[in-house]
């Protein structure tokens, strides 16, 4: 599968998960749950840090199913996802804040060394120390942190949906909803097409 092709497929998919997670908003501000205000705030803020893992495990979903059409299984992986997100977006929840406190104690470790490089530098104290401490911190997060982060997405997609098989009536929800995910069932039928005529696929 080609690189521009990939991208395609992560830019449908994020497109499509950004739907998902418009659907349960939705039916959390119809459901009477007490302080719903304060629940959604948490679950947007949660959100934003986790909608960018969840497109590496439906991508990760594909790959583990060994399909030849890459596009089929993005599309049944979105829609078990789909149909498992209360679960799954609890997990979520609970993974951000693991990981944004983890990433802020990094920090505050990180802290101490930037500002004896600084200090060795220039002389002084400066508010190069943050800097030099954040970057620290960055490197470290994508480094180690994310990648934890998108493993425990993982296992717990994989323990989640196991066994089970893309719920028809999510796929029409998502059918419905968002042009991308019929994309994705045009892509993949292109690419069975390109398949079977022997031309190269994309």
């Amino acid at each position: 599968m080609r690189k521009t092709a990939l991208l395609a497929l992560d830019r449908l998919i994020k497109g499509v998960v950004g739907v998902i997670i418009g659907l349960m908003q939705g039916i959390l501000g119809i459901v009477p749950i007490p302080k719903a205000d304060q629940t959604m705030g948490v679950v947007r803020a949660d959100l934003k840090v986790s909608v960018g893992l969840i497109d590496e495990v439906i991508l990760a979903h594909g790959i583990r199913t060994e399909a030849e059409n890459p596009w089929s299984p993005a599309q049944d992986g979105l829609v078990l996802y789909a149909q498992n997100a209360k679960p799954l977006l609890i997990n979520a929840a609970w993974l951000t804040l693991f990981s944004c406190g983890l990433s802020f104690v990094v920090f505050l470790v990180m802290l101490a060394p930037a500002a004896l490089v600084v200090c060795l530098i220039s002389g002084s104290w400066s508010a190069g120390g943050f800097v030099f401490a954040i970057l620290f911190d960055w490197a470290v997060t994508a480094a180690l942190i994310e990648p934890f982060a998108i493993a425990c997405l993982l296992q717990v997609f994989f323990k989640v949906t196991q066994g089970q098989q893309p719920d028809p009536v999510w796929r029409a929800k998502l059918e419905a909803a968002t042009v991308k995910f019929k994309e994705l069932d045009t892509r993949a039928a292109t690419w069975a097409g390109a398949k079977f005529s022997g031309a190269p696929a994309v």
